[in-house]
């Protein structure tokens, strides 16, 4: 299966875009996610940290942009480093993990197709709601594979039924712009609405997985998907569970 590739020009108009919202990223985040934002983030955080074992470890935060992730790694797993990669050198600038503990943090300005980390340098890399937004997904995902021994890709499910589908469409493409004009930032969140064109469902990315995948929901409303894949070196722990979803 090949997945469809990004335009390098349409992903520099999406790296604007995420730039411009950055200062109301996370309020709007919040009307996106229904208020269960943070909490979902935290949730799959512990999830990928459970696997990855005892001790607090190297977790990797792919897509780190302005932070928020990277603060539910930080209260979730207490990692004992954390890398902060973002392609974007002005949204590193005010990641919020790297301004409460820059003891902690390592800020890198790199893409998630070619990751400038060595191979297992981390126990987990995690990369949330970004994987939409990459020019090349398979290498993105190899990447992933190759710096980590787990794996987390967070993201939303992709309805299998038309009339679910085109409500999710509707709130992203139509209603959240609308909100996001009254901050005058319509055009940014529109530019976001585009992704959905690369959005993939959860059954199309586990078979990519090198070793054991599982994913499991969130939210209570089934509206986001936590995918836990192993390295090929660390296949115990969990069991292929991928399956078909009805939503």
């Amino acid at each position: 299966m090949r997945l469809r590739r990004r335009g390098d020009r349409d992903w520099s108009r999406l790296l604007q875009a995420l730039e411009t919202i950055s200062g109301v990223y996370d309020a709007l985040n919040a009307v996106m996610g229904l208020g269960i934002d943070f909490d979902v983030r935290v949730r799959a955080v512990r999830a990928a940290a459970g696997l990855a074992g005892e001790g607090r470890g190297v977790f990797v935060d792919l897509g780190s942009g302005p932070g928020t992730s990277a603060l539910a790694m930080l209260e979730a797993a207490k990692p004992s480093y954390l890398v902060l990669v973002d392609p974007s050198p002005r949204l590193l600038g005010v990641n919020k993990a790297y301004a409460v503990r820059p003891e902690l943090c390592d800020r890198v300005v790199g893409v998630m197709e070619a990751l400038p980390l060595r191979s297992r340098v981390a126990d987990v890399a995690a990369s949330f709601f970004v994987l939409r937004d990459v020019v090349d997904l398979e290498e993105a995902l190899r990447e992933s594979f190759r710096v980590a021994r787990v794996i987390l890709h967070v993201d939303l499910f992709k309805p299998w039924w038309m009339a679910q589908r085109v409500a999710m469409y509707g709130w992203f493409c139509i209603f959240i712009p609308l909100v996001g004009g009254l901050v005058g930032k319509m055009s940014s969140y529109l530019e976001l609405c585009r992704t959905l064109i690369y959005w993939h469902g959860v059954e199309e990315l586990a078979p990519l997985c090198p070793g054991a995948a599982a994913y499991t929901s969130l939210d209570p409303i089934g509206f986001s998907y936590g995918l836990l894949c192993l390295s090929e070196t660390q296949k115990s722990g969990v069991s292929q569970t991928v399956t078909r979803d009805t939503r």
